[in-house]
Parts: C-alpha cells; sequence; structure tokens
C-alpha cells in the first residue's frame, strides 16, 4: 500500500468519528502485542476497535513460515466480497457496499456497489491503479473474465459487460438471463461464476449451468437445470469437481456433474451430489468470538467465549499450485469470518473420494484478534500465493437470519460500523519471491498467447490452465483442438490427459476413438466416455455395456455408466444396468446412481437382477423397497407375482415397509389378491412364515375384514383459496431453500414431500414458521444439519397459507390449517426467543412451557 494510501485511510478514519477510538486503542499496539478485547456484558461500556490495515497486520496469527502481506485496502476497495484474476494477472473485485448498512439492512437496495478492477503495474505486488469497471449496482454476487469483458451477477440479472473504448469502464452491458433471485435474501442467491472443463459456466447456489457463445453469437446462452446447493463460494480441482462450504458444513463436493441429478427438470436423490466429504468443522480462534448468530446455542461457544465450530464457513479455494509448498498442493483453504480465522483443511486426493482432514488442533492457518476481520472469499493468484478477500465490517449476518442475540452483540459494541473499510491480503510462504507465475513464468500477459502456447498450458493443474481452456473455448481457434490433441499424444499423467481431453470436447473436437477398448486402464477415460455432450443414445448404451463387462472396471466408472442411462426409454437400459451391479463389491453410491437411473423401470431391473444365481443384496434391496414403499398397487402385485424363487426375501422387504416389528397395523394395498403367495403359504414350510405375515399386512379389492379408509375429504371453497393465495406466498418466501418444487437441497435443505413435520401436527409445524428451526435431522437416509429463519414478516393469515400449500403440495396429502391455529401457537409461545430446535419438533407442544 502507498504511503498517500494510508494517509488517505487514515483521513478516512477521522472523517468517520474513530480518531479517538485509535488514539486510545492503538496505544495498545505499539510494542507489536495484540490488543486487549473487552467484550461481554462485564464491560457494557466496550466498543470493539478499529483498525488501520498497518496495525491490523499485528492482530493476525499466520501459520509459522507464512507471511501475510496487504496488498490493497480503502479507499482502493470497499467491501470486498468476491475476487476473480483474469489470464493477464488483473484481479477482479466484487464490492457489496450496500450490504447492511444497520441491522434493519435500511437502504439496502441503494444502488451503491460495484466491480474494480486492480492491476500491480509496476509488479512490485502491492496493486497500485484500481479502475470502477461497473457501479450503480444492488448487491451484486460475482464477477469472471469472459471474451474480452466480464460476466457479472447483479440480482435479478445475469449480465455480460465489456469496454469497447479503452478507458477501463464498462460502457456494452446486456441482460443474459434474468429473474435471478438475491435481493430480498442476499444469502441465498448465485454466485462463484467458474467456467468448467466442460466449457459450461457454473455457479453456487444456483438452479442452472449455461454456456456462453460470445457477444457477436446471435444464439441466447444455453441453460441446464441444477440442484441448488452450496451457499457463498465455490472452488474446482483439476478434474472439475466443485467444492463448497455452506456455513457449519465445513466441505462439501460434487463427486458427479451435478446436473447428473436432474431427471425430466426435477432433482432426484443422489447422494453423489453435494457429498459432505469433510464433517469435522471444529475451530481454534485466538479471541473470545460471542458475536455469531446462534452464540446463545449450547457447544456453539466453548467455556472460554471461542466458537467451538464453523457456522459460517465461506470463499473456499482449492490450492492447485506448488508455491504455497508441495505439502498444500490439493489442500483447501475457507474462510469463517464469525471466527475471524482462516481455516486449512488437508486433502488426500483422489479421482474418487478424497480424504479430507481438519488439522485446526495445531493452530489455525490465519486468524486474528481483530472482531473487524472478516475473510469471506479465497483465490489462488497467477503467483500461486493464497489471497483473502476482507469485508472489514463488524456486522456481516443479513437480517433475514439475524438473532436478537447477535443483534444486542452489535449495538453492545458498536459493530455497525464503519462501513467504508475493506481490504485484499495476500499470504506467501516467507522464502518466496514475488514476480513470477505459479508454473515459474515470468508474469505476461496470458491473452496474447498462440494456441499452441494456450494447449500447453491447458494440460497442467491450476487456475492458469482453467484460464487456457477458457480463451481457447472462446477463441474457436482452428488451430486449438489439433494442438490439443498434439499434447494428448505425449501426455501420460491421467489428470493431464483427462484435462486435455475435455478441452478438446469443450472446443468442438471428436473423442470417439478414445473410446472404443473397454480395457483401456485410464479411470478417468472410463468416465469421461459418459460425460460426452454430443454423445447418441446408442453410443452410452454400447459404452455402457461394455464398461458392465470389462474386468477393468471400477465402481466409479460404473457410477458414470448409471447416470448417463438415465431416462433412456430403451429397452435395455435394465439389463445393462443389472450387469454393472455384478461382479463388483457393494458401493452405496452404485447402487444410488443406478435406482436413480431404473425410475420407471424398477419392476424390469428386479426381473433381471433374480435372474443371476447370486443377485447384488444391496441393489436388490433397494429396488425392492422403492417398488413396496412408493409404487403403485399394481407395481406391488407385479412385484409379488415376479417373486417366484424369492418370495421370503419380497415378504420381509414388505414387512419392513409396513413396520409390522414396531407394532404398526397400517396396511399396504395391493391390486389383487396375492394368489401366489397364498400357494406358498399353503405349502408351508420353514420360510412361510414371513410370507403369512407379510399377507396379513396387505390389503387388496374384497379381501375379507378389511376395512377401507374413507377418503381424505375435498378441500373447501375457503380452503381452496387458501391453498392458492399459499403458492406465491412460498414462492417468495421459502423457494430460496426449499425450491419451487419442494425437493429442498442435496445435504443442506430437507425435502418437503413426505416431511414429518409438514404432515404431522399442524401446530408443531406453525411454531416451526413462527420461530424458526435449527438443528440435524434425518430424511430419506440423508443428514440435514442448519437452520431456517423464523417468517418474521409473515402475519398468520399468510403463514397459514403457505402450511396449507406446502401440506397438500408437492404429493403431500395433509388437511390446510387455519389460521387460528398459527394465531394459538403465537400467543401459546410469545416468550419464545430462540428457533425450535429438531429435537422438540419430535414432542407435542406444551401449551404450559413454550
Amino acid at each position: 500500500m502507498s504511503g498517500s494510501a494510508r494517509t488517505r485511510m487514515a483521513v478516512a478514519c477521522g472523517l468517520l468519528g474513530l480518531g479517538g477510538v485509535l488514539a486510545t486503542r492503538l496505544a495498545t499496539v505499539a510494542d507489536g502485542t495484540p490488543p486487549p478485547h473487552l467484550i461481554g456484558p462485564a464491560a457494557p461500556e466496550a466498543t470493539a476497535p478499529v483498525y488501520t490495515p498497518r496495525q491490523a497486520v499485528r492482530t493476525f496469527a499466520v501459520r509459522p513460515g507464512f507471511t501475510i502481506e496487504l496488498v490493497a485496502s480503502e479507499p482502493t476497495v470497499r467491501a470486498p466480497v468476491a475476487l476473480n484474476f483474469d489470464e493477464d494477472g488483473r484481479l477482479w473485485v466484487v464490492e457489496m457496499q450496500g450490504y447492511m448498512p444497520d441491522a434493519d439492512a435500511t437502504g439496502e437496495g441503494t444502488p451503491t456497489s460495484r466491480i474494480v478492477v486492480l492491476e500491480d503495474v509496476d509488479r512490485d505486488g502491492s496493486f497500485e491503479t484500481s479502475t470502477v469497471f461497473l457501479d450503480g449496482l444492488v448487491l451484486p454476487r460475482s464477477v469472471a473474465p469472459s471474451f474480452g469483458g466480464a460476466l457479472v451477477v447483479a440480482p435479478p440479472d445475469l449480465l455480460y459487460c465489456r469496454d469497447t473504448d479503452g478507458d477501463g469502464r464498462a460502457d456494452e452491458t446486456r441482460v443474459l438471463k434474468t429473474g435471478l433471485a438475491g435481493i430480498e435474501n442476499p444469502e441465498h442467491a448465485p454466485n462463484a461464476l467458474t467456467f468448467g472443463l466442460d466449457g459450461w459456466w457454473h455457479l453456487s447456489q444456483c438452479d442452472f449451468d449455461f454456456r456462453w457463445f460470445g457477444p457477436d453469437d446471435p444464439r441466447p446462452i444455453e441453460t441446464r437445470p441444477t440442484p441448488v446447493h452450496g451457499q457463498w463460494g465455490m472452488t474446482q480441482d483439476d478434474i472439475g469437481r466443485f467444492y463448497y462450504t455452506p456455513n457449519s458444513t465445513p466441505l462439501l463436493m460434487d463427486l458427479v456433474p451435478k446436473h447428473l441429478a436432474v431427471r425430466d427438470g426435477q432433482v432426484g436423490a443422489l447422494p453423489s451430489v453435494g457429498f459432505v466429504v469433510c464433517k469435522d468443522g471444529e475451530t481454534w480462534p485466538i479471541r473470545p468470538t460471542p458475536g455469531v448468530n446462534r452464540g446463545y446455542l449450547a457447544n456453539v461457544l466453548r467455556a472460554d467465549g471461542t466458537l467451538a465450530s464453523v457456522t459460517a464457513a465461506c470463499g473456499p479455494v482449492m490450492n492447485r499450485h506448488l508455491s504455497m509448498g508441495v505439502e498444500y498442493r490439493c489442500d483447501v483453504f475457507i474462510c469463517e469470518p464469525a471466527g475471524n480465522l482462516v481455516k486449512h483443511l488437508d486433502v488426500e486426493w483422489s479421482i474418487d473420494i478424497p480424504r479430507v482432514t481438519n488439522p485446526a488442533g495445531a493452530g489455525e492457518f490465519l486468524a486474528s484478534t481483530d472482531e473487524r476481520f472478516r475473510p469471506v472469499w479465497a483465490t489462488i493468484g497467477p503467483d500461486g500465493f493464497l489471497y483473502i478477500a476482507d469485508m472489514y465490517r463488524g456486522l456481516i449476518q443479513h437480517k433475514t437470519y439475524l438473532t436478537p442475540y447477535l443483534r444486542e452483540q452489535v449495538e453492545h459494541r458498536r459493530l455497525e460500523t464503519p462501513l467504508e473499510c475493506g481490504r485484499i491480503w495476500r499470504i506467501r510462504p516467507t522464502s518466496a519471491a514475488l514476480g513470477r507465475l505459479a508454473n515459474g513464468r515470468p508474469v505476461g500477459r496470458m491473452s496474447d498467447l498462440p494456441a499452441q502456447s494456450l494447449a500447453t498450458a491447458a494440460s497442467y493443474g491450476g487456475t492458469e490452465s482453467d484460464h487456457a481452456i477458457r480463451i481457447l473455448v472462446e477463441r474457436r481457434d482452428s488451430e486449438a483442438v489439433a494442438s490439443l490433441r498434439g499434447w494428448l499424444r505425449t501426455a501420460r499423467h491421467p489428470v493431464n490427459r483427462f484435462r486435455l481431453m475435455r478441452a478438446i470436447e469443450a472446443c468442438g473436437g471428436g473423442l470417439e476413438d478414445l473410446f472404443a477398448d473397454s480395457n483401456e486402464p485410464d479411470m478417468l477415460v472410463h468416465r469421461l466416455a459418459f460425460l460426452r455432450s454430443g454423445a447418441s443414445e446408442s453410443d452410452l448404451l454400447d459404452a455402457a455395456a461394455l464398461e458392465a463387462g470389462s474386468t477393468r472396471s471400477d465402481a466409479w466408472s460404473r457410477v458414470f455408466a448409471a447416470l448417463a442411462l438415465t431416462g433412456m426409454p430403451r429397452p435395455e437400459r435394465p439389463a445393462i444396468l443389472a450387469a454393472l451391479a455384478r461382479d463388483i463389491p457393494a458401493n452405496p453410491h452404485l447402487t444410488a446412481s443406478i435406482m436413480f437411473a431404473a425410475q420407471g423401470a424398477e419392476l424390469d431391473l428386479f426381473e433381471k437382477l433374480t435372474d443371476s444365481p447370486e443377485p447384488p443384496t444391496e441393489v436388490l434391496t433397494a429396488v425392492m423397497v422403492r417398488i413396496v414403499k412408493s409404487g403403485t398397487p399394481i407395481e406391488r402385485s407385479a412385484l409379488i407375482a415376479a417373486s417366484a424363487g424369492n418370495e421370503t426375501l419380497v415378504a420381509r422387504t414388505f414387512l419392513s415397509i409396513t413396520g409390522r416389528d414396531a407394532g404398526n397395523s397400517a396396511q399396504l394395498p395391493v391390486a389383487f389378491e396375492p394368489s401366489e403367495w397364498v400357494r406358498f403359504a399353503i405349502a408351508g414350510g420353514a420360510e412361510a412364515a414371513s410370507v403369512v405375515a407379510a399377507i396379513g399386512q396387505l390389503s387388496w379389492p374384497g379381501k375379507p375384514s378389511v376395512k377401507v379408509a374413507p377418503p381424505r375429504r375435498e378441500p373447501t371453497g375457503a380452503e381452496r383459496a387458501q391453498i392458492a393465495a399459499g403458492a406465491p406466498l412460498f414462492a417468495a418466501a421459502c423457494a430460496s431453500c426449499h425450491l419451487a418444487s419442494g425437493h429442498g437441497a442435496p445435504g443442506q435443505v430437507a425435502p418437503l414431500r413426505g416431511s414429518p413435520t409438514v404432515l404431522g401436527d399442524p401446530r408443531v409445524l406453525a411454531r416451526v414458521l413462527i420461530h424458526g428451526l435449527e438443528g440435524e435431522m434425518v430424511a430419506d437416509g440423508v443428514t440435514y444439519q442448519g437452520s431456517m429463519p423464523a417468517a418474521v414478516s409473515l402475519d398468520d393469515s399468510q403463514l397459514a397459507a403457505i402450511m396449507s400449500y406446502i401440506r397438500t403440495g408437492f404429493g403431500n396429502d395433509a388437511e390446510p390449517v387455519a389460521p387460528a391455529v398459527v394465531a394459538g401457537e403465537r400467543a401459546a409461545t410469545a416468550a419464545r426467543r430462540t428457533p425450535m430446535t429438531t429435537a422438540e419438533i419430535g414432542r407435542a407442544p406444551n401449551k404450559e412451557s413454550p
């Protein structure tokens, strides 16, 4: 930072009325020791100190062997929330200046945010040049270089902007897509624009990927639906898999491309998408951290007042370079602004499931005693070093989720101001030199490189390689495919070959000649065979059949093969899926992928599986459970008819679903009398007992002594109107998390269909909407942990409308709810100040103890 910039910072602090505070507080750090922090009820007059960047450096504890240094600060940047280096080493910064001006978000919609571009012209390691590329924005989310300009997420729009007259400011702006969320609830909005190896753009917290053909191409962007998961930020590894950090979960990832989890426009249950790869989020701040949103809950803070585990994890980056040291290659850094720290997660990388551990017990990679140090984004620069966006604010929790507890903390230590600060820090090994790219090449303009040089860079791992692939795709250079193929002929490492093959396809080249041999030893090539965007159904069926019979096939190659068959109407599909399940150890991801692809053909798959003398137990069980639990009465009868030789196995599945062992008297409807089972039962034998018991749990038309439950009554006219009114309310207040389909987000937001909370006692559901919900729950074998905010802006009739809508929609069949029910629960729990917990919702409401 230049001396003049530091002077401007001092003036800014004076104008903000901070001079007196700094004069008294900063004297305590003159000797280099961390300043004391007077926090908590014992010091009601205490104000959290505000530090200049130069003073803030002394509040840091960084891992031994590393140095942290300032590369930009206010007024050059303010409230930075996302960073993106372009191919020429310029740093694009998203400034969200309008975010939360106070605890009520007063004036948050004012267009004061912007995109700035920083340059280190003299290569001294600091950004001395700043240009405002785009301003007048409301809560922008992301920026990424593309076609000589930039893509920008500025809700409700996805924009393409470019500078055509050379002054650095965007003078051409076009809307590529609109309707994006993010104004009312900034915490759930598309962000983290990332160019993938497949030639598509990917985002976190977004329900689509898109492909963009450039400003001079008349075609609109092409989109494909995806599940919505992640939170703030996203990163990818060298084979293009994406990783996310949703608040309380340190790291989850897509083991397969997430668009594969969508069938017929609907998100399906696919554990390979949004898979939690690290559950250990233990943190070790170096200061007490009472100012976290749910610090009042048990186990959120330790006895010493420090944050026990991540609660605001965000802005992850995988280090795909060697500049930070070989031991940090492929490791992940995540930001935890609530704990004023940056975590390091140790990654044992694998093409299957990486092993990720949290070595926090040895101390965090970076921590600060400054409560306003708010690291919200991490990225790796072209030099291979770690860059951190520090929003430098006391209040970072949005009003949508702001608890009364945190509001009191903010007011107590006057954390609402200042709003004009922001820093960008670089962390590098102390012995490392500046001014060179991570691969050792001197810093230069990558955008000027010819196709041959870009093809060379494309095979490497790291961000420079990602830029090279993007530029080749954008140029549509006729030499690109030939150059990439030339490098592919000499590449030996599987990851390099995979990257080159993906780049060839993204540039429009064919790969058919690479998939003729089912005994190809490279497992990544096996998987790529099923990710080809232009492959026909016939090609994919042939490739899957080869995979099923290959002696070199592994479970994950078969996962991709199964997913490639999803939705195919071809009659060969069940036989190939059955073959993919055989002759390989059981794998839950393979089972889930086969079941995902088998939708609509479960009975055919059951018959193909049982043709084998030793059918794979895990897949066979999953098929039977789905037919029994979710099938129609006709499908259940067909399963019984097809169970010859497996009567006991199928009967036990029926019993497990009806819950006979738990004393459940409910009967499962089938279309016809199970005559095959009746004959089997009459024949007797040791195996007949389960069949006899299962017959007793079935109901069918004409079965003696079976009471038919009366049909659910039709809603009244008033109730139908209430349900209709609930639809737009749900879309506005709930769909950003639960989605319009009610499917939720994998591993983050539980589905509404079949939810016991939704279908159960409406008084419990009312309390959840009035007060919010937090804690861990399990649905369909998937564990969800997080929090749902209270619907504080909705009245009793609006909440009743939402409740009626979700209880009768999404395949649910429960009674609508009257506004009086909500009013009664609001009155009964008026004294409550904390969210409901998942433990509480399993109990009936107690009017005496809110």
